[in-house]
């Protein structure tokens, strides 16, 4: 039996997409599902694989052998959606209560954790590491996000690879570790160059940016910004690029 196609969306740049479609089958007890890419969404210069078995390809993917949904698309599930929603909540809260913001997303964790849905697993353990940086609390974020890493890589998930190590650059700079936040920068630059991805490249960029000028680097500092710039206008990234632009230090009279 085959159910009706569920759309899948994706967020890139802050603009929703219709990235291609979705479909379940049941045969007895079996389960399986089968999703194909929009052409246009194909067509965008930063798109990128929904998971490792969704090669930017044209035509249908199948689900290996004993899976019921390809990993990253967990969260189409019923049950996903409250997974989803204590993510979300934890997010919407971590401005204004970090101690309730890191609750849910632990609460997610251990959730995904007994599914022992792994893709699932690094994602929240990203949020919560974000969450704990906030309030300091460094080392336990920073061993979340080992965690993470190895199993984006055990799953050859690059493109969460990269997101990891964004993260991990990110709380390395909170921290002031300047030399951490910049080796996971030019890790996550290197895999978001492999990957073609625009934005995950600018975030690289930018963060590496900042590196340098803290430094005292500012001619280096400003050529990071300057590339990140390059690279979202070559994308079609406009908004994203006038953001960046923004950051450039005012030129010396």
């Amino acid at each position: 039996m085959v159910e009706q196609p569920i759309e899948v969306d994706v967020q890139i740049a802050g603009e929703d997409l219709h990235a291609g479609r979705l479909w379940t089958h049941s045969h007895g007890q079996s389960e399986s599902a089968t999703f194909s890419y929009r052409e246009d969404y194909l067509q965008r210069a930063d798109a990128y694989e929904l998971d490792p078995g969704l090669s930017l390809q044209a035509g249908q993917h199948q689900t290996a052998l004993g899976h019921a949904l390809f990993g990253a698309m967990s969260d189409c599930a019923p049950d996903g959606w409250g997974r989803r929603t204590l993510n979300n909540l934890g997010q919407l809260l971590l401005a204004t209560d970090p101690s309730a913001a890191i609750d849910l997303h632990q609460r997610a964790l251990d959730i995904r954790s007994k599914l022992n849905d792994r893709h699932g697993v690094a994602r929240t353990s990203g949020l919560l590491a974000t969450a704990l940086a906030t309030v300091g609390r460094i080392a336990e974020a920073h061993q979340l996000l080992t965690d993470a890493l190895e199993i984006r890589q055990e799953l050859g998930d690059r493109y969460g690879e990269a997101e990891t190590n964004l993260q991990e650059a990110g709380i390395a700079l909170v921290a002031s570790d300047l030399d951490t936040a910049r080796t996971h920068a030019e890790r996550a630059l290197s895999i978001a160059d492999d990957l073609q991805v625009s934005m995950q490249a600018a975030q690289a960029l930018r963060i590496l940016a900042i590196v340098e000028a803290q430094s005292g680097q500012t001619v280096r500092s400003a050529q990071f910004l300057g590339r990140a710039i390059e690279i979202l206008r070559g994308s079609g990234l406009e908004a994203e690029a006038l953001k960046v632009e923004q950051e450039r230090p005012e030129p010396m009279s």
